[in-house]
């Protein structure tokens, strides 16, 4: 199964938004199916275990789609190790593919959509870094089946970003500030997908993709009031005026802290990715290092 690679990052950022020091608080999402690519502008690459994979728009400096570029090491075990950064508590938005834009929503009656965003996005601008323990499913319509994964998420805005599986164990997905790293040892040791990542990180940062001018770029409905990890919330459905590679984002706002408790992405191809957090911690100290990514010996770098 496939998926953009924005997207994902995207939903990354989002599960930024959602952060504070309440703990057992739940957040949703979606991803792609298997017609997607996960990366920026890309269709083609084989996902691994946890449902994601990754591609990117090549550039005049980089090799030609699909061409193979071996790591500094030829040789090494059939389950290489890459070196990421253990836990750190020791130490122009890419393009979307062709689609029609979603019909708009019908007006909310009591609290607005709109002013609930706006007071999203104000909560979201005080949120430096977090991490996370994440569980997310991801449902695969053309499989008719859910992908369930499990790990830990850092992220820093708006170009570091980092998802360390436990379950696939050794699977990572990686955004160093340049580059976007995907290393699924689950589905294949030998290979590393590396894209870069567009100007000024935009991929990884959610503010720009919902919460920026969010009332501009999206028809909103407050659908009711949920309660979402011990926490009351305001459900929106959003769904974008302009042709995106989503079809549909459901939130879940707190109704006290305005922070993102769920959220809910619906892709064009009906694929969907629901991710919850648990053990939030925000404004962390996120060290550079955290962020490094090195091939494993042996592994081939594959860059679109």
């Amino acid at each position: 199964m496939n998926h953009t690679f924005g997207t994902l990052l995207l939903t990354a950022a989002m599960l930024s938004a959602g952060c504070d020091s309440q703990e057992g608080e739940s957040v949703s999402r979606t991803e792609t199916d298997q017609d997607s690519a996960v990366a920026v502008g890309s269709d083609s690459t084989p996902a691994g275990a946890n449902g994601m994979e990754i591609a990117g728009n090549g550039s005049p400096d980089e090799p030609a789609a699909g061409q193979s570029v071996p790591s500094a090491a030829d040789a090494g075990p059939d389950s290489p190790s890459p070196n990421v950064p253990d836990d750190p508590s020791s130490g122009d938005d890419p393009p979307a593919p062709e689609s029609s834009a979603s019909p708009e929503l019908e007006p909310v009656e009591g609290v607005e959509a709109n002013d609930i965003l706006e007071r999203a996005e104000q909560a979201y601008s005080a949120v430096r870094s977090m991490e996370a323990d994440f569980v997310q499913q991801v449902y695969v319509p053309l499989l008719e089946s859910t992908i369930e994964s499990h790990g830990k998420m850092y992220h820093r805005p708006p170009d570091r970003f980092l998802m360390r599986f436990t379950d696939p164990e050794g699977d990572v997905l990686v955004a160093d500030g340049q580059y976007a790293w995907m290393y699924y040892p689950s589905n294949d040791p030998q290979q590393v997908m590396r894209a870069p990542l567009g100007q000024g990180g935009q991929q990884v940062d959610l503010q720009r993709e919902f919460l920026s001018d969010a009332t501009d770029r999206f028809s909103a409905m407050r659908t009711g009031s949920e309660t979402v990890g011990g926490r009351e919330t305001h459900a929106l459905t959003l769904r974008p005026r302009s042709p995106s590679q989503y079809h549909e984002v459901k939130l879940w706002v707190d109704a006290e802290s305005f922070l993102v408790r769920r959220f809910e992405i619906t892709e064009t191809n009906e694929s969907v990715r629901t991710v919850e957090l648990t053990d939030l911690q925000p404004n962390v100290t996120l060290a550079d290092s955290l962020f490094q990514f090195t091939p494993p010996p042996g592994a081939q770098v594959i860059e679109p």
